[in-house]
């Protein structure tokens, strides 16, 4: 099967197609759409922006230009959403990610069910169909495994995170300071195998893309090609540094007794917990200055 840009019901958007079936969030439409290539045989087809771009537009029945910047070795875990029409796709999708998310917090603070549904980031989440519960699922489970003893099972939830290679690169130099050889076991099982993987099933080609194209995806962001509609306001920034300070004293006063109780460390190992979270949110913040070009 081949999968066109200009494409009917059936080749892409199974029996849901137009704003008026109900198609009310883009990164599901994003998702979605490189499920349906996967099946077709065409991956490749993602950075064919071109192509993906009308795809998706074909399926949402509006205006959508999100180009594809994950790892490919994602494709893989998108593929069954392919076997689905968009709305129950959807619904799995959403499902499969938060479920996890809502049970571990569950386990580690036995708040009730319905006031973590209904937290602020797992709505937003859900709304905007994002992977952000998944990832932290996979965090949050991983550091309950360490501290459960269970270190080959938080080394390969860790692994798992390298579809997003910025939060990935944070686990190796974690485990490496606590000198857990079978975390980092664990982590060299699902951080090589899933790339191998969507290397065996899609060929070099598609990783060679990949790299090809970040430059271009990144350009996206500072020229200010991205949909006006995927940039928060100044207001929803205010609330999101206001959260990000909230967490990160947290994390702080926690640094201490997680570097002696779960990382069996000494003082050096949390000094440089505390040393590595202040670099990165003095970068992270010249980082945000560079790219916001001084409009924030």
């Amino acid at each position: 099967m081949r999968v066109r840009s200009t494409c009917n019901c059936a080749d892409v958007g199974g029996s849901v197609v137009g704003t008026e079936d109900g198609i009310t969030s883009s990164k599901p439409v994003f998702f979605f759409t490189s499920s349906k290539l996967v099946l077709a045989g065409e991956p490749a087809v993602v950075f064919d922006q071109t192509r993906f771009f009308n795809l998706q537009e074909e399926i949402a029945g509006r205006r959508l230009q999100f180009p594809w910047a994950y790892p490919p070795h994602l494709l893989l875990v998108l593929t069954p959403l392919a076997l689905m029409p968009y709305i129950p796709a959807l619904y799995a999708w959403l499902a499969v990610t938060m479920a996890p998310f809502v049970i571990l917090m569950r386990r580690l603070t036995g708040a009730p069910w319905l006031a973590l549904l209904v937290l602020p980031p797992l709505i937003q989440n859900a709304v905007s169909g994002q992977n952000g519960a998944l990832t932290a699922s996979l965090v949050a489970g991983g550091i309950a495994a360490l501290a459960a003893g269970r270190s080959l099972l938080a080394g390969l939830l860790f692994g798992c995170l390298t579809y997003k290679p910025q939060v990935f690169v944070l686990a190796p130099i974690c485990l490496l300071a606590c000198r857990d050889l079978r975390a980092l076991i664990g982590l060299a099982i699902t951080g090589l195998g899933l790339p191998l993987a969507g290397l065996v099933a899609f060929g070099l080609d598609i990783w060679l893309k990949f790299i090809e194209h970040l430059p271009e995806q990144m350009s996206y962001v500072t020229s200010g090609r991205m949909p006006r509609e995927r940039f928060a306001t100044v207001f929803i920034t205010l609330l999101g540094i206001s959260w990000m300070w909230f967490f990160g004293a947290i994390f702080l006063s926690q640094f201490p007794s997680f570097a002696k109780e779960v990382l069996h460390g000494d003082e050096q190992v949390a000094l440089m917990l505390l040393v590595i979270f202040s670099l990165g949110l003095g970068l992270g913040s010249l980082a945000c200055e560079r790219l916001s070009r001084g409009r924030v």
